[in-house]
């Protein structure tokens, strides 16, 4: 009767068990029935009906550890971990001793509840029992439950106390050590095992494995590998996933593909390990065949297997086979089971631009963590919906959720996004109140950017300076964020005290200190740091830092330097081209502009529309009327007028700046859109060549049409008029732009307008004018004196000449 009460246990039939033990209790008397109870206990805990097992345990009068010990491995194998724990609790009340079974599967149960302060209570009973000495699997629980806990020392101290260390315990220790990162404790460890003679088994081999992979020991991988090997272990499937999964993390996929071809049985696990391989190293193609064959093969794909699939189509924008691969999930049961895969399908929708389908998952999943409204609100922060990822973040905090370092990172992002002051501001001082400012140094990195996006300089110097440790990247974020700011000079300042700290820059913080040496004309500092790149083998592989250095030395006025650079670059592409012409522009470099694009049509590179840009603002500049048409004539036959609106704009810049106004206003009659750019080019065109009326009346029809006009818009309508002596009508553009377009005028608007006063000799004007500029009055006189010698004002002109020189 016992042992069918076992098998039926083993095989979890309770009706069978449930009859068997309605058979006793009919053949039985109540004294002989007692001694089937540890027997049913047993076999109701196997099969999970606990209630039914506290039954029979109560029928037992004189209970030990031996009734207790099969309910207590029941719930744990259900993972009823405090129930274990609570069992332990009764049998003390009960004055029954436990014994080690009972220990140790109290001891698991602490492990799976994530509870040391009791498992560290029932270390100290078996220390006073004297049972750890004694029993090696009582030893090898403890160090596991340590170093589950990261407390690696203890795991160490209770290894060193076993009498008999066998494999068991050493592969625990092993285990832990490489879990938690200590690759170099692991694989001592598994040096000194071999020493006392015990044979690794294949559990050793893949933690062994595991620590290669975390420190990058990949020889010490290769040694083991080739033992594995000799000890024809090769084709487990559990060691192949391992050394799968370590190849992969080196990037060698052709050593990974032939451990997985030589596998007998290729399962789900050592499927995902080769396909995670492949998305990791963004071989997204690669990965998705594999998840054909291995479908093809009738392996049926689990929650990993689609994770890794759903990563694969997000990176190759493969919209409808994502959608399709959600569906299959959600046929499969898998899309309510499990919040990470809901938390991966909001991150594959994101990163295809559907925010509301990647919203819909959100919403539809039985409950959110923080891991799912993580993914919502960087998925929104990043796909430039800022509003709404902080808006997501308020909703999250008012469902009581206690945002960690990940949440901060991605509704700072989002802060960035928009330049929200306030909010950057109020995340800032929750970091601080969580005291994580200090301890999360990716965190500190994008705060730090933030701030500088915010235009909050000074805090991002504060949270700078009270940084305990600060690496390439918070040095970089601050960096940039003073250059963006028009503080170059303090910028490379910056960057001489980081090298002074022995922190090495990387390729983003030469590509930001170079644009700060282009801004402030240090040539002989990117010369210096030119030298730094190319020693460093940077240029090679980066055209990024290539065309920044095109752009330093054009910006130095050293355009021989810039075309070197180019002339080096590994790839002349029309990006590298587009960059050399573009920083030749900029810095007004105009008949190089053209000369390189004539040699880059005979390379045979084929211009595009942010190529055709800076060749047309050249042909502009210098009046080249024959280029410039050549290049409409290209710019019609590849339909880039149609398309490129800034191309359009640029087109009618470069015909009013040569005089040819009907064909500035054909082109733009010709622009699908018109926006506030290619009005204020024609309205530039008909001023620079004296004709005010048709620039009044290009402004008035802009205005017909809907466009707000710009500050540029008015500057171009200031000066013409000024220069016209059109005093009334520069009076009126002047007081609307301010009133009733909210343009605060610049300095170059109120010199429009002074000017005008001074050329038509409206003293009170003037001085009235002048009452009203915040700023100090003598850079206005001279403005004034030069009017005055235009006009031929001589009494105003005294006056003006003598409050210049106060």
């Amino acid at each position: 009767m016992v042992s069918i009460l076992k098998a039926c246990g083993i095989r979890r039939d309770v009706k069978k068990g449930q009859k068997l033990h309605a058979q006793i209790v009919h053949q039985y008397s109540p004294e002989l029935i007692v001694y089937f109870g540890t027997a049913l206990v047993d076999m109701y805990s196997k099969c999970g009906h606990f209630s039914q097992a506290w039954c029979a345990l109560k029928e037992v009068k004189n209970r030990d550890a031996a009734v207790w010990n099969p309910l207590l491995q029941g719930y744990l194998d259900y993972a009823y971990d405090g129930q274990t724990l609570e069992c332990l609790r009764q049998m003390q009340s009960e004055r029954i001793s436990p014994n080690a079974v009972t220990f140790m599967c109290c001891l698991k149960a602490c492990i799976g509840m994530k509870t040391i302060d009791k498992g560290q209570k029932v270390h100290i009973e078996l220390e006073k029992l004297g049972l750890l000495e004694q029993n090696v699997y009582m030893g090898s629980v403890l160090v596991d439950m340590y170093g589950k806990f990261s407390l690696l020392a203890e795991a160490q101290h209770v290894f060193n106390k076993i009498e008999c260390q066998n494999i068991v315990s050493w592969t625990t220790l092993i285990r832990g050590y490489a879990e938690h990162g200590y690759a170099k404790e692991a694989l001592s460890c598994f040096e000194k095992m071999q020493v006392t003679g015990i044979d690794p088994n294949p559990f050793t081999f893949i933690s062994a494995l595991l620590a290669c992979g975390t420190e990058g020991f990949i020889e010490k991988g290769l040694e083991i590998h080739a033992e594995i090997c000799r000890r024809d272990l090769h084709q487990n499937v559990y060691i192949g996933s391992s050394l799968i999964d370590l190849y992969t993390k080196f990037g060698l996929l052709i050593k990974a593909r032939e451990v997985f071809d030589r596998l007998l049985n290729q399962d789900v696990v050592s499927w995902n390990a080769l396909i995670a391989g492949y998305v990791e190293h963004d071989h997204a193609d690669k990965a998705l065949a594999c998840y054909e064959q291995m479908q093809a093969k009738k392996i049926a794909p689990n929650e990993v297997t689609y994770v890794c699939a759903l990563k694969a189509y997000a990176v190759q924008g493969a919209v409808h086979m994502g959608i399709e691969l959600h569906a299959d999930i959600e046929r499969q049961g898998f899309a309510t089971r499990t919040l990470f895969l809901g938390s991966v399908l909001i991150n594959m929708y994101a990163n295809l631009f559907l925010l509301s389908k990647a919203q819909d998952v959100f919403d539809k999943l039985s409950s959110q963590d923080l891991v799912t409204w993580n993914s919502l609100i960087l998925g929104y922060a990043e796909k430039g919906y800022g509003e709404k990822a902080l808006e997501c973040y308020e909703e999250m905090r008012l469902k009581s959720f206690t945002p960690d370092s990940s949440t901060f990172v991605c509704t700072l992002k989002a802060c960035a996004s928009i330049a929200a002051v306030e909010k950057s501001q109020h995340i800032l001082a929750e970091i601080e109140r969580h005291g994580m400012l200090g301890k999360d140094i990716a965190l500190a990195n994008i705060l730090i950017h933030t701030l500088c996006k915010c235009d909050l300089l000074y805090l991002a110097q504060q949270v700078f300076d009270r940084l305990p440790f600060r690496n390439v990247v918070t040095w970089t974020a601050l960096v940039a964020g003073h250059i963006e700011h028009g503080c170059s000079k303090q910028a490379l300042q910056l960057f001489q005290q980081m090298q002074l700290e022995g922190v090495t820059p990387n390729a983003l913080t030469y590509a930001v200190i170079l644009k700060a040496c282009g801004d402030v004309g240090a040539l002989i500092e990117g010369q210096e740091l030119h030298n730094d790149i190319q020693s460093q083998g940077l240029l090679e592989g980066d055209l990024v830092i290539g065309r920044i250095l095109i752009d330093m030395y054009a910006g130095s006025g050293s355009p021989f330097l810039a075309n070197q650079v180019f002339d080096a670059l590994q790839i002349r592409d029309v990006f590298s081209w587009t960059a050399l012409l573009t920083a030749l522009s900029e810095h007004g470099h105009d008949r190089e502009v053209l000369n390189c694009f004539q040699q880059m049509k005979l390379e045979g590179v084929f211009p595009d529309a942010l190529t055709v840009i800076p060749c047309l603002r050249a042909c502009g500049n210098l009046g080249a009327l024959d280029m410039g048409e050549e290049l409409h004539g290209e710019i019609e036959r590849r339909g880039l007028l149609v398309y490129d609106c800034a191309v359009g704009n640029t087109l009618v810049d470069m015909y009013a700046k040569s005089g040819n106004l009907s064909s500035a206003q054909v082109v733009f009659d010709k622009l699908p859109n018109h926006d506030v750019v290619s009005w204020t080019a024609l309205i530039a065109g008909y001023a620079q060549f004296g004709d005010v009326d048709n620039s009044c009346i290009t402004f008035n029809k802009m205005m017909q049409n809907g466009v707000r006009p710009d500050s540029i818009t008015f500057l171009v309508l200031l000066s013409a008029c000024g220069r016209s002596g059109l005093v009334s009508k520069t009076q009126m553009y002047y007081e609307a732009m301010s009133k009733e377009y909210g343009i605060v005028p610049s300095l170059e608007h109120q010199a429009c307008i002074v000017n005008c006063f001074g050329q038509a000799g409206h003293t009170s004007m003037i001085l009235g004018m002048l009452e009203q500029i915040p700023t100090d009055a003598t850079v206005w006189w001279h403005t004034v004196l030069c009017a005055c010698r235009m006009s031929g004002n001589v009494d105003f002109g005294h006056l003006a000449f003598a409050c210049a020189v106060q």
